[in-house]
């Protein structure tokens, strides 16, 4: 009987109804990523969610599971947003991005008891996340300049509450502590090419002058190297400036930016397999790149 319906299905090109399927099973075979799509770094052409993606449709291809995408936009409450998708069963499970200190779509996530990877941490405890080495880049970084004499050296980060940032900073802040210094500066501005030029435009006025600088966002260094370039600036010479992550967006900086080699695929990989009752905290490490 089986072949028989077997033949007939292949005969008469029948396909089975996803939604029936879905509803009989109860559960969509399906992983959302919630995007944030009103961002700075997305207006200039951030390709993070997209290496992101591609890990995780990797990883979700094993399974025989699909990966949608939920876009919020600035007409959007991030929250709001999420609990109208929990709430009409869009995926079987969320990962979330652009997390805060205090998030609480995570608390919403965590109360609705579905499973769910943050894309970085945020309270409360005990929910699956995944982070980049945000402490580990800094620590390394100041550990390079101060080895090249770089002691003044100063921090610029964005101006919101995402919590990579404060993971950054305090990294920096712990690294330049156990060789007795202070940030030379810590400047918070919109991460824009405009708040790069701001800071090109702070930097001088600073006694004494800061002889390093460490960018959080490396897309800060857009706005910065042309302000730079009409001032006469040299970085890397003049001024050591060092960004988080190689982003394709600032491949074309001359001289290049110095930052570090992140897989966005790996983690995207790492989201994906986090995306289960069972799942355990974790971090990727990142590596260094650059001159």
């Amino acid at each position: 009987m089986r072949e028989r319906v077997r033949s007939a299905t292949e005969r008469l090109g029948y396909q089975p109804n996803q939604s029936g399927r879905t509803l009989r099973r109860g559960a969509t075979g399906t992983v959302a990523l919630v995007m944030q799509t009103d961002t700075a770094r997305t207006a200039m052409g951030e390709t993070f969610y997209f290496s992101v993606c591609d890990g995780l449709q990797q990883e979700l291809a094993k399974r025989s599971m699909d990966l949608v995408l939920l876009p919020v936009g600035p007409a959007k409450d991030p929250y709001r947003y999420l609990v109208n998708a929990v709430d009409r069963h869009i995926a079987d499970a969320y990962v979330i991005s652009n997390t805060h200190r205090v998030d609480r779509r995570v608390e919403l996530l965590t109360e609705r008891g579905g499973p769910f990877v943050a894309l970085g941490r945020s309270g409360p405890e005990g929910h699956a996340w995944l982070d980049l080495d945000f402490e580990g880049v800094a620590a390394e970084t100041v550990e390079r300049l101060v080895a090249a004499g770089r002691m003044r050296i100063a921090l610029a980060y964005d101006d919101g509450d995402v919590n990579s940032t404060w993971e950054y900073a305090r990294g920096c802040r712990q690294a330049l502590a156990s060789h007795g210094f202070e940030p030379a500066a810590e400047i918070r501005l919109p991460d824009t090419p405009e708040g790069g030029g701001l800071l090109a435009e702070r930097l001088p006025a600073m006694t004494p002058a800061p002889t390093a600088l460490m960018l959080a966002q490396e897309t800060l260094a857009l706005g910065l190297y042309r302000r730079f370039a009409e001032a006469g600036v040299r970085p890397g010479t003049d001024l050591a400036v060092v960004g988080f992550r190689k982003n394709p967006v600032c491949d074309y900086l001359m001289p290049s930016l110095t930052t570090f080699a992140v897989s966005l695929e790996a983690y995207g990989r790492g989201s994906a397999r986090s995306c289960s009752p069972a799942s355990r905290r974790r971090r990727t490490r990142c590596r260094r790149s650059g001159r």
